[in-house]
């Protein structure tokens, strides 16, 4: 089934490919946004020894923010918060990232920086074949199992920017190629819209399987606490 989604397209020069551009709707207004990331940013100040920083493979660190119970009464759609952090000052190692969709739609605010990423529609016996697993979430585990063999085609490339506020539905397929360093975003999970229980990765023919991630690592104290003191001179910028 084709993606809902709706694509525009220009011409990049520096990449000899179309750039796409989606128009959403999102749901949060710039006045919840602000007091979210007020919030997170209050969190972050009075939990900076304990917090724990996840590392992922694609070269970022996530901190979740839980929702305080006057947030969580006050916003009942929102599921969780996480921001994600590119941080050049960690011990991440960075591969490529693997095509994949999400399991929940979510909205990201760019607070700094910005990434290239690259999006995908399934395609037809034409297009280029990728195998399909599927990864399960249950609480902090995930399993994986091979779905299928299914044909995608790249849709172009979308630039997100400084600023930015962005709409992340289930059925988007997608990379981030480059991103800015030090880039930083605020991501909001929202509940029961369109939720799964797991979500898709597409790898290329012969690619190792362990490259995709059933457990992740978490930033040793030492580097956690530049990662989220980093952060924290970010959002300071912002008030």
């Amino acid at each position: 089934m084709k993606n809902l989604y709706l694509l525009i397209f220009m011409t990049i020069p520096s990449y000899g490919m179309k750039q796409a551009v989606i128009p959403t709707k999102n749901i949060l207004g710039k006045d919840t946004l602000k007091e979210l990331i007020g919030f997170s940013q209050l969190y972050l100040e009075h939990n900076i020894d304990r917090l724990a920083c996840q590392k992922n493979e694609s070269g970022f660190v996530r901190i979740n923010i839980p929702l305080s119970a006057s947030l969580a009464d006050k916003f009942k759609f929102i599921k969780k918060m996480r921001f994600n952090f590119w941080s050049p000052d960690t011990d991440t190692i960075i591969q490529e990232e693997s095509i994949h969709s999400h399991p929940g739609y979510f909205e990201s605010s760019i607070l700094k920086g910005g990434y290239d990423h690259e999006l995908f529609d399934i395609g037809t016996k034409t297009d280029t074949p990728y195998d399909t697993y599927r990864l399960f979430k249950s609480g902090d585990s995930k399993s994986v199992a091979f779905l299928n063999e299914t044909p995608l085609k790249s849709m172009g490339i979308q630039k997100i920017q400084e600023g930015s506020h962005i709409s992340f539905p289930t059925d988007m397929i997608h990379r981030v190629i480059s991103t800015i360093p030090k880039t930083l975003s605020l991501n909001i999970v929202f509940k029961n819209k369109a939720e799964n229980d797991h979500y898709n990765v597409y790898l290329t023919k012969h690619t190792p399987l362990d490259l995709v991630k059933t457990e992740r690592d978490f930033l040793v104290r030492r580097d956690a606490k530049i990662a989220i003191g980093e952060i924290m001179d970010i959002l300071d910028t912002k008030k």
